[in-house]
């Protein structure tokens, strides 16, 4: 009996001390947690200390770490792109942050995962639009060389055609939400604020023509080495024929 008596108080004992030990580890691992989401939060909540200058038009305040002489003129074409698109929404606030460098850039979108390399990309959770200058002149500098330049496309290496693209994003999210919005199947999300963002200057060019697009699309030796922006124009293009000659609703 008093063997036994030993052998369960000493059970309770070794029981005792490993609860003991794993609500040690738990607390330890929720600090870490906690800790690991604390910093996460704080590197957007930070992110406009990284600029030197930040200029507001409307309901658009643009972050830069360099002189931006024309910034209301900017903007203004940004919010003329983005009223020619159904789900404009002139209540909603955009923070635009446009990176002079890419390793800023590319720290940031390493840590969203929002995956690089990138013209840009959107964190609407905490309403803020990163745009990387550097790579969008490179995409147009190295586009033009090869003579593959895009109009109206994310192949075109436009600082305003990322930017609208990005806000559309928004729109979208405030519309249906952005659980919804997330669940969408990539060439909608994508495809949809391509077509979008250039709503208004593919209407005011009277040489525009879809099929000249079509036509382009289906040059396997224009896009041979780039199935990337290829699968981006495939997007565009699909949402463009449904909705403009389709009448669909996508």
């Amino acid at each position: 009996m008093l063997v036994a008596s030993l052998k369960t108080s000493s059970d309770r004992q070794n029981t005792m001390l490993k609860m003991k030990r794993l609500k040690k580890i738990l607390i330890f691992t929720g600090a870490l947690i906690a800790l690991f989401v604390l910093i996460y939060l704080s590197i957007f909540w930070t992110t406009k200390y990284w600029f030197s200058d930040n200029y507001k038009f409307g309901q658009y305040t643009l972050y830069t770490n360099s002189k931006f002489d024309n910034s209301s003129e900017f903007l203004e074409k940004i919010d003329q792109r983005l009223r020619a698109c159904e789900l404009y929404d002139e209540k909603l606030e955009h923070n635009i942050y446009l990176f002079s460098s890419e390793r800023k850039f590319k720290f940031y979108a390493t840590v969203a995962g929002s995956g690089y390399p990138a013209q840009g990309f959107n964190m609407n959770a905490f309403n803020k639009i990163y745009i990387s200058r550097p790579f969008i002149e490179q995409v147009h500098s190295d586009r033009k060389s090869a003579n593959k330049i895009v109009p109206y496309s994310a192949m075109e290496g436009n600082i305003e055609e990322t930017i609208c693209h990005e806000i559309i994003h928004s729109f979208v999210y405030n519309k249906i939400g952005s659980k919804r919005a997330s669940s969408l199947p990539t060439w909608k999300q994508e495809g949809y604020a391509e077509y979008a963002a250039n709503l208004l200057p593919k209407s005011i060019d009277t040489t525009y023509n879809f099929k000249n697009r079509v036509e382009l699309y289906k040059d396997t030796s224009f896009w041979e080495g780039n199935q990337f922006i290829f699968e981006y124009y495939e997007a565009e293009i699909l949402v463009e024929f449904l909705i403009d000659i389709k009448k669909n609703d996508i």
